[in-house]
């Protein structure tokens, strides 16, 4: 998709490469340089992947919409106030394979991290465990098993820096165990491109002014954001600034 870049995230511990194996559809159309045509296998029909897999992204980027209006009710800022921004926002879905561990290999399927973006909604096989979430307080990792009938919200890296810091992106990995592969599907959803990220004009004139203190975070536009994350500053409109993702 689009050049063929891939999501990435926040890596806090490398201890080698991910086991693990994706599939990746992105937000399609020409609104940024992060939009583009999906590439889809010529063995397999429309009705066999891409319509089920579109209808499924058109319901997550519906779920997204209404987390979103829900965080922004939270920060006391308007129902409207991010997806106003979301109309066609940057945005990736991956569908993943975890391998059983292999007889005296790894069995971390991924790596601990923080996603970049701004929320991920994941869907989980049942019945097979795997993904753990940190504590901030204590710094143990806690089970994060599938439920019924629930999908897994994480807020990203992007945003806690809208919320200057009042959230915190949620730092998590995948640990295999047993002898059965783990699937799983998260969406990866941003703002549109050119959506200003600015606690300065946002959540740091509202009434949670006094707990936040003063914008830690310079204006930056999402996708600019992105780009600084995932290394693709060729992408963008405007040039890198240093500080507008310091912190993480």
């Amino acid at each position: 998709h689009c050049g063929s870049y891939s999501h990435t995230c926040t890596p806090t511990d490398v201890v080698g490469p991910d086991q693990k194996e994706s599939f990746t559809i992105g937000a399609t159309g020409s609104d940024s340089a992060m939009h583009g045509d999906n590439q889809w296998p010529d063995t397999l029909t429309d009705s066999a992947i891409r319509i089920p897999l579109q209808t499924y992204w058109d319901e997550m980027l519906l779920l997204a919409r209404g987390v979103a209006m829900a965080l922004a009710l939270s920060l006391h800022l308007p129902e409207d106030f991010f997806v106003k921004e979301m109309d066609n926002p940057v945005a990736q879905m991956v569908l993943l394979r975890y391998p059983p561990p292999q007889p005296g290999g790894e069995n971390l399927g991924c790596g601990a991290h923080t996603d970049c973006g701004f929320l991920t909604l994941l869907t989980q096989e049942d019945g097979v465990k795997g993904l753990e979430v940190q504590d901030v307080r204590t710094e143990q990792w806690i089970e994060a098993p599938a439920l019924p009938g629930c999908i897994l919200c994480n807020l990203g890296d992007m945003a806690q820096q809208w919320s200057n810091d009042y959230y915190r992106s949620t730092r998590h990995r995948v640990v295999m165990s047993g002898n059965a592969p783990r699937h799983s599907i998260p969406f990866f959803c941003n703002l549109n491109f050119d959506a200003v990220v600015s606690p300065a004009d946002s959540v740091c004139k509202t009434a949670l002014a006094t707990k936040l203190g003063e914008p830690k975070y310079p204006p930056v536009t999402a996708g600019n954001y992105i780009c600084q994350k995932l290394g693709l500053m060729h992408l963008c409109k405007e040039p890198a600034s240093e500080d507008s993702t310091r912190g993480f």
